[in-house]
Order: structure tokens, then sequence, then C-alpha cells
């Protein structure tokens, strides 16, 4: 996980709580105080495709060593109405994202492209500049799929994904929305700017368009790495990292983003 100012660990016993609360949603209801039901997430393919953008770094780079990975690049409703032109944007951002996997640990990413939705957070009252509020979203913030409480829940979001959508052809399932979002570890937070679970493939994170570009990207390295084994809080101290924010304002064509600590936990075999 990813949030802004201060960073939280994943605690495992508590994830695996968050991961059994899935259910089959198929009612559509947009009254966050009405039945709890939402509407299925599904895919729906661009009218044209769209056609990702290789970095020349990353074809330079690349050799027979190279083991790509299929990732599916799913943009969400949020995302879509922040950007004049969302598929531009999503394929210039994620062309970046394989160069030090590439470089480190001979990881390549593959990616294609498709819209989603509905997601619980596109059923909030709010602007998508918004963070859900008790008053507009319902009381307290919750993780669980099955109500309407906190729309922009990190975790509501990422299971409800999980939940409806396969991830069957592909090693990564990456979601992009543009909107602040909260959730609940020990305590509500907000500001969290995305969420992996351990060493799964999928990961929902925000790259709205108020954040810089170079951020945008590293906020999606940062999620995969958990998809390797990384974890916060656990860096080694005083080195730049991927997990600590670290080459946030460093060239995106940087080799190699792991401290020592976070290199030794990297896992290339976990996807």
């Amino acid at each position: 996980m990813r949030q802004t100012r201060k960073k939280f660990m994943f605690v495992s016993f508590i994830m695996a709580i968050f991961m059994m609360v899935m259910f089959p949603l198929n009612c559509m209801a947009y009254d966050v105080h009405a039945a709890d039901n939402l509407a299925t997430v599904v895919v729906t393919e661009p009218a044209e495709p769209i056609i990702p953008r290789d970095d020349l770094f990353v074809n330079s780079r690349a050799s027979n060593s190279v083991r790509y990975l299929k990732l599916r690049v799913m943009l969400g409703d949020t995302y879509r109405e922040d950007y004049s032109n969302p598929e531009n944007e999503a394929a210039t951002r994620v062309s970046y994202v394989d160069i030090p996997f590439i470089s480190t640990w001979s990881i390549g990413f593959t990616e294609s492209f498709v819209y989603i939705g509905p997601l619980p957070i596109d059923y909030c009252s709010l602007s998508i500049t918004s963070l859900c509020t008790d008053s507009a979203c319902g009381s307290g913030c919750n993780n669980e799929i099955n109500n309407r409480i906190h729309h922009k829940n990190s975790i509501k979001n990422l299971n409800k994904v999980r939940n409806d959508i396969s991830d069957s052809g592909y090693d990564i399932m990456l979601t992009l929305v543009s909107t602040p979002m909260c959730g609940v570890w020990d305590n509500h937070a907000t500001g969290i700017l995305g969420v992996t679970y351990p060493n799964d493939n999928y990961t929902l994170l925000t790259n709205a368009s108020s954040i810089s570009t170079n951020v945008r990207v590293r906020i999606m390295q940062h999620e995969i790495c958990h998809m390797f084994s990384c974890n916060d809080g656990v860096c080694t101290s005083g080195a730049d990292c991927i997990m600590n924010g670290g080459y946030d304002g460093r060239s995106l064509y940087t080799s190699d983003i792991w401290c020592s600590s976070c290199e030794g936990d990297f896992n290339p075999n976990a996807q």
C-alpha cells in the first residue's frame, strides 16, 4: 500500500480477514442509504484499441532473457472523467513502469487496456477530487463490498474488482482510478494512493491528474512491488527506495529503484 504523508504496513491476518469479505453482487443501486447490493463490475473494450507505447529504453534493454508478464490495465470511470485523453495518458505512464524491473530483475510487462465499471467509487455523490464524508457517504468507513459506506474506500474497491473480474489469461491486474481514497486498518486512514495484497496479482491505485507525472508511475511500481514480496516500512535506514517514496523525484529511466533490504525481499518468482 502507498499512502501520502505517513506509511502503513500490511498486517497479514487483517488482510486475510478483508479478503474473506467477498460476496457476489448483482443489483444496481445508487442511493447510499438504500439496499446494499451494487452492480457487478464489467469489462468494456475500447472502441479503438489502446496501443501500448513501448519505451525506447525498454526496447534497447529487451532480450530473450527477459520474462514478460501480461499486464491488464483497467481504467475506471473516474480516471476517464479526469483526463481529456485517458487512453493516451494511461499508455504513456504505463510504458515507463517496467524499466527498472527489466534492468534489475529481467521482468517486463506486455500491457493491454480495457475500461471497467461501475466501481463503488462511481456511486459517490461527491466530486472525484473529494474524499468521502460520513454525512454524504454513510458512517463509519468500512472495507466491506456489500455496502456503500465510504464509496472511495480503497480496500472495498480492490475487493470488488477481485470479486467481479477474473484474472484468467493475465499475470497482473492493475486498476487505475482518479480520486483520493481511504481505508480501515487499525484505524481509519486517508490519503491512500494504492492498495495491494502481499504477493497477490491485483492492485488498485489512484493516478489523478493532480499527482505529478513522475509519481503516477512510481505509485504503479510501488504497488507492483507488493506482488513480489516487498513490504512497507522495512527499507534500509537512510536509503532511497521505491517502497519509501525515495525515487519520486528521480528520473524514470533509473535502472535500480530498490534499497538493499527490499532488494533482498523481492521475489522475482512470486508472479
